[in-house]
């Protein structure tokens, strides 16, 4: 397993470099990519609250002013300092911020047989982009429905707005159609009980994956999982 943090940025869509210029979060991607981020996924809000204290609301598909924006990046330990270091540079003046989350595991590799340190709950999230497939059929819907099949209750996928993988090619939603480039996510909480046998299921899929597969250790109230 690859053992990184993951780094939260959180923006809002309307604001600009300078008057009429790019979205911030746009040039962030961008900034990032020269910084050498293995990855970057840009995730819109559908409501939240805007830079001005007042709630924002997405008024339709295609408008939106103040909605936040959430870019998500994994690294490794190496390349963590530069990424930090343009963050810190961006959120202030964008009067935004950035979450570190540590001891984040990709665990992808294990489809090669790579070794597995004992964890306990996790949020499982998969990254990988919408043309991903596996038997001709879609990937993330191959990835939810193994989910499904180990008894995985709470499991989202989401479409982002933006993002690049290690091809450090940009894919973008297309707002006025569906488009098969964008990004997408899989994220799932998985008790203890479960993270193993959910693990080995998901091995022959994840190498299908254009980015990485993490889990994020934790600690889950209730009950996510059916008994099997």
């Amino acid at each position: 397993m690859v053992r990184g943090s993951l780094v939260k940025i959180f923006l809002h869509e309307g604001q600009r470099v300078a008057l009429l210029g790019k979205p911030v979060y746009e040039q962030v991607v961008s900034d990032l990519w020269r910084a050498g981020a293995p990855g970057v996924t840009v995730f819109r809000g559908i409501e939240g609250i805007g830079p001005d204290g007042r709630m924002q609301r997405m008024a339709s598909e295609y408008i939106s002013d103040e909605l936040p924006v959430i870019l998500e990046v994994f690294a490794d330990q190496r390349q963590m300092p530069a990424i930090l270091d343009r963050a810190a540079e961006v959120v202030t003046p964008a009067h935004g911020t950035a979450c570190v989350i540590e001891d984040v595991y990709d665990v992808k590799e294990l489809a090669h047989g790579g070794e597995r340190r004992g964890m306990g709950d996790a949020i499982l999230k998969i990254y990988m982009k919408e043309e991903d497939e596996f038997e001709s059929n879609p990937l993330y819907h191959a990835i939810v429905r193994a989910l499904q099949d180990a008894n995985v209750l709470w499991v989202t996928v989401n479409r982002a707005l933006e993002g690049f993988g290690a091809e450090h090619v940009l894919h973008k939603a297309n707002a006025f159609r569906f488009s098969e480039h964008a990004p997408v996510s899989v994220e799932a909480a998985v008790p203890h009980s479960l993270l193993d046998p959910v693990l080995d299921r998901l091995a022959p899929l994840l190498v299908h994956a254009s980015g990485p597969a993490l889990v994020l250790p934790g600690r889950l109230v209730g009950e996510p999982g059916r008994d099997a």
